[in-house]
């Protein structure tokens, strides 16, 4: 249930801050190096913004200073590392005398409680709002284009038709990303290829190395 707004490295400050209001973005998945840039957007846009989760980039800053941190806590925003946002918390496994405590109702109780909590397939129709697609922002604030469910699996369809070589077994099938993923085409694409069990090759942004 949750929509995505891939928003472009190269955004500045002003335009993060306008779709921040926009939107009403809660939560940022970005490279460390432009948390400085975020932080002032959120700021200066006032909203809520809650969690911004840092990915491994390619550039040498990956971690948030503590000044970045002590800015972060006072505007209300948890920063956390990828791994730790991806890593499940190992936790003590309880004795057996313990383990015994639960019921077999319990147990269905808590699967009940956390399947509520996950939006279904079921539950989704096809004019839902799947991604909000933006403008790159070269000559205005950028604009964004709604892209719904129905959107998406017409795209999905098309591309596995037409850019999935069926010769090929999936794990032996790889797609050479060089377009933003905040472009419909290269989003819908990677999408596809990952939900069709094959490999993607991202780019570092230089074409000429792709050769």
């Amino acid at each position: 249930g949750i929509v995505a707004v891939p928003l472009y490295p190269a955004f500045g400050a002003g335009a993060l801050t306008n779709l921040f209001r926009s939107y009403g973005i809660r939560l940022v998945v970005a490279d460390a190096a432009l948390l400085d840039k975020l932080l002032t957007a959120a700021e200066e846009a006032s909203v809520a913004l809650k969690h911004v989760v840092l990915i491994p980039g390619a550039r040498k800053k990956r971690h948030a200073s503590s000044s970045q941190r002590r800015r972060a806590a006072q505007l209300g925003i948890t920063i956390t590392p990828w791994h730790d946002a991806t890593t499940t918390t190992t936790t003590t496994q309880p004795s057996a005398a313990a383990a015994t405590t639960e019921t077999d109702a319990a147990a269905d109780q808590k699967e009940e409680r956390r399947q509520d909590e996950i939006v279904g397939a079921e539950t989704m129709k096809e004019d839902d709002l799947f991604v909000v697609l933006l403008t790159s922002g070269t000559t205005s604030m950028p604009k964004g284009a709604m892209i719904t469910q129905r959107n998406a699996l017409a795209s999905f369809a098309s591309i596995r038709a037409s850019f999935i070589w069926k010769s090929l077994p999936a794990d032996e099938q790889v797609h050479m990303s060089y377009l933003p993923l905040c472009h419909v085409f290269e989003l819908c694409t990677a999408l596809v290829t990952t939900l069709n069990g094959s490999r993607i090759g991202f780019t570092s942004g230089v074409i000429t190395r792709i050769l």
